[in-house]
């Protein structure tokens, strides 16, 4: 219930679980890449922790149209089936609004440390490929064409 985005590994394609699952329901990669879509999305939508109840593994494969698709989920860990619904087990790792907190997070960081690295070889702080950061000047100083001089 973390809403409007979900977190998904670039190279989920190439996992060899999800080899194991196109091998158990005979289907393509693209095929059960969709299906796991599919179901974390729903899920995103629908739980904090994980579990969904009045899920079956009948209407998981009947929704992804991958036939025996629920079944090979609990097969290879990633699913539980109970009689009151189903499981993804170790959702709260992946989904959720604290494991998007933990990506968001790190990606902010990430991202701060690459201008950071960019800025390091620059001749003046602030200086990028000769260019003053606009965003790093106070309002005071207005932008004339020879550069930035103060307000008056």
């Amino acid at each position: 219930m973390a809403g409007d985005w979900i977190k998904m590994r670039g190279n989920l394609w190439d996992d060899p679980r999800v080899s194991r699952l196109c091998d158990l329901t005979d289907q393509s990669e693209a095929a059960i890449v969709g299906a796991l879509y599919w179901l974390w999305a729903t899920a995103d939508q629908h739980t904090e922790d994980g579990v969904m109840p009045g899920l079956t593994l009948r209407q998981i494969d009947r929704k992804t149209g991958v036939q025996g698709f629920g079944a090979a989920l609990c097969q290879i860990g990633w699913l539980e089936d109970n009689p009151d619904g189903v499981r993804i087990v170790n959702f709260e790792d992946h989904n959720g609004t604290s494991a998007k907190r933990r990506c968001t997070d790190a990606q902010r960081k990430a991202n701060g440390r690459n201008v950071s690295a960019s800025d390091a070889g620059a001749p003046f702080p602030g200086l990028q490929s000769g260019r003053i950061i606009e965003a790093a000047m106070p309002d005071r100083y207005a932008r004339t064409a020879r550069g930035y001089s103060p307000r008056l």
